[in-house]
């Protein structure tokens, strides 16, 4: 037997791959379609890890949030520190001093241990919030009220929440003047319409601009931060450096700033993002996204500028009215 036949020979049928991957996902009480499936498998080769890595990933978030759920509070800080190993003093020199900083966590790893993490340790140095969607609106973040009423609700503590409404934008617009830090996660939006697309992981993602615009109307930095998983599945905090929100000039819209503000952030997030694709919370959604983000070079602009200027309806044509006699 040549030796490329004895590869193909121990490479499973599709059939059994497939069938192992159901039996996997019913035994983890996970539903997926054969779309998100798909999706799923391309994030591991991006990230050169496989399916069972993902499933391991799954299982192991149901387990940490079933140990977490009736802990009191020294035991479940004792918990969160042996999930999430950081050395949070490193954040100490990356704050300013003299005005006040957005966080920007992506929904990765154990982001939600980490942010616990952040607020614990920052609280100590300056008030810390954490701003996100109401749980009225937004499913599931009934889990921050709850971490936020057993950890950080007494007297004395400078930790707070803030949902995103009205209130409490200018709840955060009012913190980050008076020097506090607010942890947003920018990966994450209501209504498409009210988001913008940028290029992340080869494929375009809906985002909002708040994070962008919160910084800049308060004159604070934005800090990127991510939750890094390790070999173990246990998180270890990565920041990227300082952001300064970008100002335009008063003839261009406050979104052309905020926008290159953002494509800074996500170049930071797609970095410390790309060989952990499979521990985005969005993973499923985008990477069913077919199409790739159009990307455009210096001679595709040119050919593009030459075809518009030569069409027939950019031009002025002379008009011919009929002649009475």
């Amino acid at each position: 037997m040549h030796e490329s036949q004895a590869h193909e020979s121990r490479q499973p049928a599709p059939e059994a791959t497939f069938r192992h991957s159901v039996q996997t996902e019913q035994q983890l009480g996970l539903t997926l379609s054969d779309r998100e499936r798909k999706a799923i498998l391309s994030a591991c080769e991006v990230s050169g890890l496989d399916m069972d890595s993902y499933y391991s990933w799954y299982q192991s978030k149901a387990s940490i949030s079933s140990q977490l759920a009736d802990l009191c509070r020294p035991s479940l800080l004792e918990a969160v520190h042996s999930i999430d190993r950081s050395d949070y003093s490193s954040i100490d020199g990356k704050l300013p001093a003299d005005r006040g900083v957005v966080i920007a966590l992506p929904h990765h790893g154990h982001y939600i241990l980490s942010a616990v993490r952040l607020m614990e340790h920052i609280r100590h140095l300056r008030d810390i919030y954490i701003f996100y969607g109401d749980p009225k609106n937004h499913a599931g973040n009934e889990l921050f009220d709850d971490l936020y009423h057993r950890l950080f609700n007494h007297a004395g503590c400078r930790a707070s929440i803030i949902h995103s409404n009205a209130r409490g934008i200018g709840i955060a617009l009012r913190a980050l003047k008076n020097r506090a830090a607010v942890i947003m996660m920018p990966d994450v939006h209501r209504f498409r319409e009210e988001t913008y697309c940028i290029p992340f992981l080869g494929r375009p993602l809906d985002i909002m601009l708040g994070t962008a615009a919160m910084a800049r109307k308060t004159g604070s930095c934005i800090l990127p931060a991510i939750s890094v998983v390790d070999r173990d599945l246990r998180a270890t905090i990565t920041f990227g450096d300082a952001i300064e929100p970008i100002q335009t000039r008063a003839s261009l819209p406050s979104e052309v700033a905020d926008y290159w503000t953002m494509a800074e952030v996500y170049r930071f997030l797609e970095r410390a993002m790309g060989p952990q694709a499979i521990y985005w919370q969005y993973i499923r959604q985008h990477f069913m996204k077919s199409s790739k983000f159009p990307m455009f070079h210096p001679e595709t602009i040119d050919e593009a500028w030459h075809m518009f200027s030569n069409d027939p309806r950019t031009k002025p044509h002379t008009r011919y009215t009929a002649c009475l006699d």
